[in-house]
């Protein structure tokens, strides 16, 4: 028996989505809150806690979804400020609540005077579709006058400590600094806001209306690409992939000089999104330098052919993902750990040589921002298949720690959006395998002798049925890394633990 769910709110519905699921819309609000100053305007982000489900670690303003309860849009964007730095607007001037008391008689209680006829509205951004849940924002803005400004200078410590771990006044020029170097990751819509204030007057008036954000609900802008800090692309690209994930990341890297990451998709439909960003550069007068692998997998490299038509550069991979790709339409160039591939902005990637889920995996390491290219050494969601006798579980866990000890600021995987907690991920992975290692092992001394798939529902009774297939590939691994180690031995297809 399905459990009864209650009628979604007017704004939600379910919208066909071009990977043939289905995915809710969710309508939102986003509050920018401005002041001037004598040297120009200042705006307020803050940086978005890392537990957050969506954008996480992600500088951003107050924002939130539309509520039942909600009058407009512009009732909803006061109420997600009131709640996230408790600011509330009374006759007698500005005030900041205390979280405690954040409570919505506090909001609504007499004498207290919305301040919605002041909001301007930026424009309307919807999220692009590889995302599972489509978001359609309404973006505002709220000009201070001098003195609300002048008495909001610690409007930090107002911050929601469950939404934000930190927040601070910044001028426009200075937010796009940090973000250009990448010390602060903003999304589309965000940094047009921010440019388009940047551009201004020293003594606004009104709040410009960015030039990417469209003006309705039906017409607002999107793009299936984002520049999540300078010189740093995501393209996620439709592939033939494994679930959960639908979409694998090409990224482009660098500024005017710059490289492919993994063209995945393969077919001119899926390879779109890429194409039109690569039409732009060449139009701009960039130029590539390279189309980089991680690896051969069919949905890192399917977009290679079609590629060739559009782009004149050299295909740059490990020696040994070269021979399993065989001829190839373009040049080539031999990989080598260690080696440095020329970009510009932000400056050149280091290969790291990261055995383990194929033969000849790379990850890329970008020294000044500290962002790391991990291809499928990790996802954002799920897990990572290792699957011999191509994958080698020893070696995926030595590939692990050596990403570990570069201590990156924020991984950017093959499958899944930005992660700006990438030792937590990469611990969570660690310990996963070594959990799932011990499983294997204790089924494998109540069931042994045994093979790969009679250990499958033991050693994954926490798995669904359905992807034991998969899992078994991961668990002869785990096996086989178990008799490296000296903990089991193998007789045919059948394994044995070995007495401690």
């Amino acid at each position: 028996m399905e459990p009864a769910c209650a009628a979604p709110p007017p704004w939600q519905h379910a919208t066909a989505r071009t990977n043939m699921t289905t995915s809710t819309e969710i309508l939102t609000v986003s509050l920018a809150l401005v002041r001037t100053t004598p040297t120009g305007p200042e705006l307020f982000w803050a940086r978005r806690c890392a537990d957050r489900d969506f954008l996480a670690g992600f500088h951003a303003f107050f924002a939130g979804s539309v509520e039942s309860n909600d009058d407009d849009l512009k009732s909803a964007a006061m109420r997600e400020c009131f709640e996230e730095c408790g600011l509330i607007f009374t006759g007698d001037g500005i005030r900041t609540i205390p979280v405690e008391k954040r409570i919505p008689e506090t909001l609504a209680q007499t004498g207290v005077q919305s301040a919605q006829t002041r909001l301007e509205h930026l424009g309307w951004w919807t999220t692009p579709q590889w995302l599972s849940t489509s978001f359609s924002t309404a973006f505002f803005g709220l000009l201070l006058t001098e003195s609300e400004g002048q008495k909001l200078d610690r409007l930090s410590e107002e911050l929601d400590p469950d939404e934000f771990d930190e927040g601070w006044w910044i001028s426009p020029r200075d937010a796009l600094q940090q973000w250009w170097e990448g010390r602060a990751f903003i999304t589309t819509p965000i940094r047009s806001i921010i440019e388009s204030l940047a551009d201004g007057s020293k003594a606004l008036k009104s709040l410009p209306a960015p030039d990417r954000l469209g003006p309705t609900r039906t017409s607002a802008g999107t793009s299936q690409t984002s520049q999540i800090c300078g010189g740093t692309v995501l393209a996620p690209l439709r592939t033939l992939t494994l679930p959960p994930a639908t979409h694998t990341n090409a990224i482009i890297a660098g500024d005017r000089q710059f490289v492919v990451i993994d063209p995945g998709a393969p077919d001119e439909g899926r390879l779109a999104p890429l194409l039109e960003h690569l039409e732009k550069r060449a139009q701009q007068g960039d130029q590539c330098m390279g189309i980089v692998l991680t690896h051969h997998h069919r949905d890192h490299v399917g977009g290679l052919e079609l590629l060739s038509h559009h782009l004149d550069a050299p295909i740059l991979a490990h020696p040994e993902t070269l021979r399993r790709l065989g001829r190839l339409p373009l040049p080539t160039q031999k990989l080598v750990d260690g080696q440095h591939i020329k970009i510009d902005h932000p400056g050149p990637l280091r290969a790291i040589y990261t055995p383990g889920h194929a033969p000849g995996h790379f990850a890329f390491f970008q020294r000044d921002t500290k962002l790391l290219f991990a291809g499928d050494m990790m996802a954002s969601q799920g897990t990572i298949i290792i699957d011999p006798p191509e994958g080698d579980m020893g070696d995926y866990l030595r590939s692990l720690r050596r990403l570990r000890k570069l201590r990156p600021r924020a991984v950017l995987c093959a499958h899944g959006p930005l992660v700006t907690t990438p030792l937590e991920l990469i611990d969570h992975y660690l310990e996963h395998r070594q959990v799932r290692e011990e499983k294997v092992l204790d089924a494998l001394r109540e069931q042994g002798p045994a093979t790969a798939k009679k250990l499958v529902p033991h050693a994954y009774d926490d798995a669904p049925p359905e992807v034991w297939p998969l899992a078994e590939r991961s668990l002869l691994a785990h096996l086989q890394h178990l008799q490296k180690q000296g903990l089991a031995t193998q007789d045919d297809d059948r394994f044995v633990a070995l007495p401690l």
